[in-house]
């Protein structure tokens, strides 16, 4: 298991113990409930985790770009953002089966963006979603948010994915969804 994979599982405990206050069983790990300073605490750590992981050389699939037009025999998916109401800007940076691929960045004046990602054959697979962002609050004040997030996603030849997420206290969780 590599090291970068340890960070970002470890990462994502963190981040889990953080939103949800323990009380739960991972396979032969248990993790006892815990109070609001502890959460507070572990869902920063995790968050922290999960950059510093996400951060972390890893050695390109083949030595291609994110850009490089897929292979023949490989298969290509789309990811696309969008600024988000009441938002002024976001970048997420993408990771896929532990391999980054690339980073979306949207702004008032880019309110769209989209990637291309090429993967060996069709299947799932799972991603891991870094993301700042900053957003106008009621008063019209600017508001900083780190949001993370991960999950599977079934991928063919040619299909299209949305980045979205949404904010529960002060944890934004960021998904990506078939369009």
């Amino acid at each position: 298991m590599s090291a970068e994979l340890v960070v970002l599982m470890l990462g994502s405990l963190l981040v889990m113990i953080g939103i949800i206050g323990g009380g739960f069983e991972i396979k032969e790990l248990k993790v006892p409930q815990v109070g609001g300073m502890a959460r507070l605490v572990s869902g920063a750590a995790g968050a922290v985790l999960l950059v510093v992981g996400i951060g972390m050389k890893t050695e390109a699939v083949n030595n291609k770009s994110p850009t490089d037009p897929p292979t023949p025999t490989s298969i290509a998916f789309s990811l696309f953002d969008q600024l988000g109401e009441d938002q002024i800007s976001e970048q997420v940076r993408v990771l896929i089966n532990g391999r980054d691929v690339g980073t979306l960045s949207v702004s008032q004046q880019r309110p769209s963006a989209s990637l291309t990602v090429s993967v060996p054959k069709a299947g799932q697979y799972s991603y891991m979603l870094a993301a700042d962002a900053v957003f106008r609050d009621g008063s019209g004040r600017h508001v900083r948010l780190s949001g993370v997030g991960q999950g599977q996603i079934e991928v063919s030849d040619r299909k299209r994915f949305q980045l979205s997420g949404g904010i529960s206290g002060d944890t934004w969780i960021a998904t990506v969804e078939e369009m």
